[in-house]
């Protein structure tokens, strides 16, 4: 199956990424204290890589790889100051899967944009590690404590229900190169190829039609 996207024009593929995923919403703004506070017990560098920024930002300011590898590794120490700043500023209480699935929606765009850098990555070793796989796979690959395997991560049918059709599109576009570069569950490729040759026909061509204006 042929994908539409010009995976190797990354500015093409940015131009119509940032449209899609806000790329003008910060992930929280906190003083450096208040960052200090929340770092106590998790990793305090990418608490201040993403402090009263976009992920453009972020984007346009960092190595892709590096972020990609930051994610990877500390993904979690952002929901501590996500969630302290919904706290200070009287937000509406959360549980800590929905904080944790609003951290991993705001980061769509830049995960999208670290893989489309691994898939034109020349290096070797290759330095991309794509964790969108971590969160964006669908199939949970962790052994519980009884030896089950569950079919799929629990916070990802909430976090699926969070996207518009035209992000989910953009994404199974993604999830359809993914594999070349990748490992990727038989459940996943089967879940975003259903997304890929579901979307409606109005959809497909709008988002073609932005491709090939680039």
């Amino acid at each position: 199956m042929k994908n539409i996207a010009p995976f190797d024009q990354i500015l093409s593929i940015e131009k119509v990424v940032k449209k899609y995923f806000p790329s003008n919403e910060k992930l929280y703004s906190l003083t450096e204290d208040e960052v200090a506070m929340c770092g106590a017990a998790h990793d305090v560098d990418i608490m201040y890589m993403f402090n009263g920024r976009t992920w453009l930002d972020v984007w346009n300011d960092s190595d892709a790889f590096w972020i990609d590898h930051m994610i990877g590794m500390f993904f979690y120490s952002l929901t501590i100051p996500a969630e302290y700043h919904r706290e200070i500023n009287n937000y509406p209480k959360i549980c800590s899967e929905e904080n944790e699935n609003n951290v991993r929606f705001f980061l769509t765009g830049l995960l999208y944009m670290c893989a489309v850098a691994g898939f034109n990555d020349k290096s070797s070793p290759p330095r991309a590690s794509y964790s969108i796989l971590n969160h964006w796979d669908p199939k949970e690959p962790y052994e519980t404590y009884d030896g089950y395997i569950d079919p799929v991560k629990d916070f990802f049918p909430s976090l699926i229900e969070k996207y518009t059709s035209e992000q989910l599109f953009l994404l199974s576009i993604l999830f359809m190169e993914l594999p070349k570069h990748a490992d990727i569950s038989e459940l996943g490729k089967k879940y975003w190829t259903w997304i890929y040759e579901n979307t409606d026909d109005d959809i497909r061509e709008k988002i073609m039609k932005e491709f090939e204006e680039g």
